[in-house]
């Protein structure tokens, strides 16, 4: 119930990222696990830390030990960087994988 108030406060505009022409969304979940979208790279910081600040606003907090960043376009950036609470959020590459479930 609480991440389903999240996805409706986030997924209440036009932003996030097109996964239909005329169609985007910035967040989506599965039980406890969230997919953040962003067509604009510069934003995703951004609906990162409201995830964040939500979470704190519960008294949840996110693992970044547990979160991974995947950067796709047609000149994926190897050095995208983001960042939980100081801590580096790992990024999938083609030379290694994230591991679900």
């Amino acid at each position: 119930m609480v991440i389903d108030k999240l996805l409706r406060r986030m997924n209440d505009g036009n932003r996030g990222g097109t996964i239909l022409p005329g169609v985007k969304v910035i967040a989506m979940a599965f039980a406890d696990d969230i997919i953040l979208l962003e067509d604009a790279e510069i934003n995703l910081p951004l609906a990162l830390g409201e995830v964040v600040e939500f979470a704190k606003s519960k008294n949840m907090a996110l693992n970044p030990g547990k979160c991974s960043t995947m950067v796709v376009g047609l000149v994926p950036r190897k050095d995208y960087l983001l960042k939980i609470d100081e801590r580096r959020v790992a990024m999938v590459t083609e030379v290694n994988s994230s591991r679900y479930l």
